[in-house]
């Protein structure tokens, strides 16, 4: 992967094309593992148990617009950050392969 600038307003540290929400074909894929997507975009993120949390954002908010089960999510003000969050229920699939307990936030 390059690293280096891009005019895409989802830029994402690695540089790569591949991790853009706006690249050629990407935009259209419909996402069924969004917790795989959260962790390739390096978007920050928490759990609980078996539910994902990750910011509302506009780069959130372009993975839930294409997200399989987005009639299942909801967003909650997070009373540590005072800030939107989003809720997933059984999006995080490190739960089901042994993850952590949920009390760790993963940035």
């Amino acid at each position: 992967m390059s690293k280096g600038k891009t005019s895409c307003k989802y830029y994402n540290a690695c540089g790569s094309k591949d991790n853009c929400l706006n690249c050629e074909g990407y935009s259209n894929r419909l996402i069924v593992d969004i917790f795989e997507e959260v962790k390739r975009l390096n978007i920050p993120y928490d759990n609980w148990c078996s539910d994902l949390y990750i910011p509302k954002n506009k780069q959130t908010m372009e993975l839930i617009k294409r997200y399989k089960y987005k009639c299942n999510v909801t967003s909650f003000i997070s009373q540590v950050e005072k800030a939107l969050w989003y809720d997933i229920p059984f999006a995080y699939s490190d739960y089901y392969n042994g993850g952590n307990d949920g009390k760790e936030i993963h940035k």
